[in-house]
């Protein structure tokens, strides 16, 4: 599965354009995510409007309409040949539906803040909050160069650190649940905790297509990992 991965994202085959649009979604997603944090945190003066963060979820669905369309008929023309298999049309599939929910959530966080305004930014709690929100932002930022890449040992380390992160956030919202100086603004950030932890676990699952087998898929857990992984990563360790 990882080899026609890496044929999809690299090579000159009339399928090379199902890789170019996956490429283009999940560098979609990852801004979004990170416009979308921008208006939560105020981290920026100059930050998309609400309505551009909806444009691009938007044009997430439509890549992620055409990326399916495009599996189907290339698996259709196909079969029975040494072409795009089965396994191989359920794991686009797949990331697919986890990307695009990725950037259902970052349009879920902008009308948030556009319902109740952005962060408090000097609450100790809320900067705790921001911090892990940051470290969210550069570890997406290395998503479309593991997929493409294929390095499943960067997969497996990018998912060890991912694990990490969404622990954070999970301590972050159990804080703000059970803050003594909660305010009418605790509501929102807990709810914003809880998109961030979704849309970690999404990005999760994206990782865990190069790493795992196909019945395993969206499992981070190591005991998931297709031996030739849990090989490389010996030899890593070595």
């Amino acid at each position: 599965m990882l080899r026609e991965l890496l044929s999809l994202f690299g090579s000159q085959r009339q399928d090379q354009a199902i890789g170019e649009d996956l490429s283009a979604m999940i560098d979609a997603s990852v801004e979004l995510v990170r416009s979308s944090g921008d208006r939560c945190f105020g981290r920026t003066e100059s930050t998309a409007e609400f309505s551009d963060i909806r444009s691009g979820d938007k044009a997430i669905n439509r890549l992620q309409r055409s990326i399916r369309k495009q599996t189907f008929v290339e698996m259709a023309a196909t079969s029975g040949t040494a072409g795009m298999g089965l396994s191989f049309g359920v794991s686009i599939m797949n990331i697919v539906k986890d990307v695009e929910r990725i950037g259902d959530y970052a349009k879920d966080l902008a009308w948030l803040v556009e319902t109740v305004g952005p962060m408090p930014p000097s609450r100790p709690l809320t900067e705790r909050f921001a911090s892990a929100v940051s470290d969210v932002d550069e570890w997406m930022g290395s998503l479309t160069e593991a997929m493409s890449g294929g390095d499943q040992v960067q997969a497996v380390h990018l998912i060890d650190r991912g694990r990490d992160l969404r622990g954070e956030l999970r301590e972050v919202q159990r804080l703000l649940l059970t803050d003594e100086q909660a305010n009418l603004r605790a509501p929102a950030e807990t709810l914003a905790a809880q998109i961030y932890i979704r849309i970690t676990s999404h990005v999760l699952n994206v990782l865990s297509t190069l790493v795992t087998p196909l019945h395993r898929m969206d499992s981070v857990k190591k005991k998931s990992l297709l031996p030739e992984v849990k090989e490389k990563l010996r030899d890593a360790d070595a």
